[in-house]
């Protein structure tokens, strides 16, 4: 039997994205989308985590902030960590393959705000090591 591991998830992004790059140079892309659902007068929401990488990463980042609607396609993967207290920890994030502009797009722009000038300041932007990259003295 095949496995099947496809996911659809679309909302709003609940803060601006974070922007990573890898020890090897790779761009990483973390977010976390709010999908709201009404049910019998009540709402409720789901929040997902999920991460891009590549191209996909750096187009997402500069083109997407907090409150903007996105729709992410990809498969979901179990995360481990140890917390500080030594618990062990998990969570089951979405593994970002495709995403789609929602209610607009740059529409052959960037959005307000977006910098394309050689020497703008970039958005906050941290390595894996948790340092902010403008920060590195060299």
């Amino acid at each position: 039997m095949a496995h099947v591991n496809n996911v659809t998830f679309g909302g709003n992004l609940v803060r601006d994205p974070k922007h990573i790059v890898t020890s090897g140079e790779m761009d990483l892309c973390k977010l976390t989308i709010a999908n709201n659902h009404k049910w019998g007068g009540k709402e409720t929401a789901t929040f997902m985590d999920v991460t891009f990488f590549g191209k996909q990463a750096k187009v997402i980042f500069d083109h997407f902030e907090k409150g903007k609607p996105i729709v992410v396609a990809g498969r979901l993967a179990q995360e481990n960590w140890e917390g500080k207290d030594g618990t062990k920890r998990s969570k089951i994030a979405i593994v970002g393959e495709r995403f789609w502009f929602a209610g607009g797009g740059p529409q052959g722009r960037p959005k307000e705000g977006f910098q394309t000038s050689a020497d703008a300041k970039p958005k906050q932007q941290i390595n894996m090591e948790g340092q902010d990259v403008n920060d590195i003295p060299f």
